[in-house]
């Protein structure tokens, strides 16, 4: 009975003492939670606090600088607004053409994701257009071209140099690259073709001239291999003609030299004449067949021939396309006030070296740069006195 009691009264303390312990564990990490929660409240209160000083401290140095802000931001406003106004408006004419030629769905699938080739691309196709379009002999063709259109009323005739007012072919030719635009659509092969200048009707006519180079091109200067054909067979033609003209003048001869031949019977007489038929026979079998031939490829030449189609006319624009005065403006004067008020923050920092720890060192620099730059002193002189200025400014705003 005694042991049972007092194995009874041990299991009671060890239960006690395990309750104890469970409290004080419950009660540091009660304290620890709430350290915690005062250190983040803390933190957050002295991050805001600090965030606040830094707003105002940059208000301040805004206020103190605002003469430096609105003079840099006035100024380039000023120049970015006479600048647009003296520059002339811009009219961009568009033309569009469609595609010719034949290409094969492989290729148009590479040429889709980009992994077409020009060495793919059909010699008779019409996606040579744009290279042609860049080309340097349409470039020189249009350099020597005299445009006349009409302006405001007014009658004017000029030539591409004299617009650009240049006379150098490779700066010329860059400067129609700027005022030019060719661009090919990938899935539908379109050609756009732009031309943007200071008047309306040169646009236009310049836009022209660009798809009559390119006519005169197709026509008269691109080579496929049935016009290679063709004109090869017009060579061997002519050389044939003459052949069969020769033998049928030997035959001729040979007839008039023998007037009896008809009815011979000299083997000799016989052979020779056997032979100038045979040959005037063989030269006109000879010609048949290649009249043929030149046909078939002066046939294949023209279906080979890709035809510009064009889907719109080179328009007369009468709206303008540039430049945006609006915006030039509002970017430039945006870009003024960030640098500004960079500057603004630089300079508020070399005042406060100056005046602080760094001062010697300032002043070593200063000496540095004067012996460096002589001509700079002025511009130092100057620095220092707006930052003078904007000490006692400070002052002022201070008392």
């Amino acid at each position: 009975m005694a042991s049972i009691l007092s194995t009874s009264s041990s299991y009671r303390k060890d239960a006690m003492h395990k309750n104890r312990l469970h409290q004080q564990i419950s009660s540091d990490s009660h304290s620890t939670f709430e350290r915690e929660s005062i250190t983040n409240s803390s933190y957050e209160a002295v991050t805001e606090r600090t965030f606040e000083v830094h707003l105002y401290g940059f208000i301040r140095m805004l206020i103190r600088r605002r003469k430096l802000i609105t003079t840099v931001v006035g100024l380039v406003a000023i120049t970015a607004v006479t600048m647009m106004l003296m520059t002339a408006n811009s009219y961009q004419s568009k033309a569009t053409l469609l595609p010719s030629g034949q290409t094969d769905n492989v290729t148009a699938l590479k040429d889709l994701v980009g992994l077409g080739s020009m060495s793919m691309t059909e010699e008779n196709s019409s996606a040579l257009y744009p290279l042609i379009l860049r080309s340097d002999l349409v470039k020189d063709a249009l350099l020597s071209k005299r445009f006349e259109f009409g302006f405001n009323e007014k009658s004017l005739a000029m030539t591409v140099p004299e617009y650009f007012g240049e006379t150098d072919p490779t700066r010329l030719r860059n400067y129609l690259d700027d005022i030019t635009s060719v661009n090919a659509g990938k899935r539908t092969g379109e050609i756009v073709l732009t031309v943007e200048t200071e008047y309306p009707e040169l646009s236009q006519a310049v836009a022209e001239e660009y798809l009559n180079q390119l006519e005169d091109y197709n026509l008269n200067k691109r080579r496929s291999g049935a016009k290679n054909t063709q004109t090869y067979l017009a060579g061997q033609l002519a050389i044939v003609k003459k052949e069969l003209e020769r033998a049928e003048d030997n035959l001729q001869t040979y007839r008039l030299s023998n007037s009896d031949w008809a009815g011979s019977s000299n083997p000799e007489i016989l052979t020779g004449l056997a032979r100038h038929q045979r040959e005037v026979e063989l030269k006109s079998t000879a010609l048949i067949y290649l009249q043929q031939q030149y046909e078939i490829a002066k046939f294949t030449s023209q279906k080979d021939m890709p035809i510009i189609r064009i889907l719109d006319k080179p328009s007369l624009p009468t709206i303008k396309t540039g430049p945006n005065r609006t915006l030039t403006v509002f970017v430039a004067t945006l870009f003024a006030l960030i640098g500004s008020v960079a500057l603004a923050f630089a300079l508020e920092y070399l005042g406060q070296q100056k005046n602080g720890d760094y001062r010697g060192e300032y002043e070593a620099i200063r000496r540095d740069l004067q012996k460096a730059f002589p001509k700079g002193e002025k511009l130092v002189s100057t620095v220092s006195m707006t930052l003078r200025g904007s000490v006692a400014e400070k002052q002022e705003v201070t008392l």
